[in-house]
């Protein structure tokens, strides 16, 4: 039903937008308070985050796939993948930390990892993966782009249909997980 492919479209939006919007900006924040402590003429958490931000929104709007931004959203959306790679595999390790999935933490890891790996973007998919593993939901399939019907690969195939509680969960694990890597984080600069 249309209220159904909303809420998977919602879970997928949140789980590879969590990545995009909260966990790349927050690892350059912390990749420039390292470079900050050893020296003031390397670039800070700030112009490090706003630089990562920057790059992962020109991607968003002007994907290299729309013909009048081939070259600019081409070179941004490939440095994207580069800056991101990193931060969406320390959600993929860290993430199942926060979640009732500590028990099965490897094979979770592996499954989802297995997933995502059949998506085009090298990050997308791992990202929506490990929330869909974690929160148990169904991702993937049939979407409708512009008027065009796209099918993703499927992600946790005996996973659950999306529903507003397991909207809520993915938002509790995504808050769990961010103080979860501040004091990972924290631990690791003052030990430094």
């Amino acid at each position: 039903s249309s209220l159904d492919h909303l809420l998977r479209s919602s879970g997928e939006s949140l789980t590879e937008n969590s990545v995009d919007g909260i966990f790349g900006p927050l690892f350059w924040i912390f990749i420039g308070l390292v470079f900050m402590k050893f020296s003031i003429f390397f670039p800070g958490p700030l112009s490090l985050g706003f630089l990562y931000k920057t790059i992962s929104t020109l991607d968003s709007m002007i994907g290299y796939k729309n013909d009048k931004y081939r070259y600019l959203g081409f070179f941004s959306a490939k440095i994207e993948d580069y800056l991101t790679f990193l931060p969406s595999r320390l959600v993929l390790v860290t993430l199942p930390l926060v979640s009732s999935k500590i028990k099965i933490y490897f094979s979770t890891i592996k499954k989802s990892y297995l997933d995502g790996s059949k998506y085009e973007s090298p990050n997308a998919g791992i990202s929506e993966s490990i929330f869909a593993y974690t929160s148990n939901i169904k991702l993937g399939g049939e979407s409708k782009y512009n008027n065009k019907i796209v099918y993703k690969p499927i992600i946790n195939s005996n996973g659950d249909s999306c529903t507003k509680e397991k909207i809520n969960l993915i938002c509790e694990l995504i808050l769990r997980l961010e103080l979860l890597w501040i004091i990972i984080f924290g631990i690791i600069f003052f030990n430094i």
